[in-house]
């Protein structure tokens, strides 16, 4: 198993480039999973403005999850 991962600003491309990749991979009979960061926000504080948080900061983050996801990936699960 390979695992690549695609890191940029936001807007800057990424999910294009992970969809077009896939695409060419899939064609060539190349099994692929994509995994967005996305998909692993913690929840909003409940005092904080969703038009004013830092979406980009780590702590936005769960990466307690991500990496338990990235783990059962390589162990064969979706």
């Amino acid at each position: 198993m390979l695992i690549v991962a695609v890191c940029g600003g936001s807007a800057s491309g990424k999910t294009i480039f992970c969809k077009q990749l896939s695409d060419k991979m899939r064609n060539r009979n190349i099994s692929v999973s994509v995994m967005s960061q996305d998909n692993f926000y913690k929840n909003l504080p409940d005092d904080a403005d969703s038009s004013t948080y830092n979406f980009d900061s780590p702590c936005a983050l769960n990466f307690d999850i991500m990496k338990e996801k990235i783990f059962e990936l390589k162990q064969g699960q979706d």
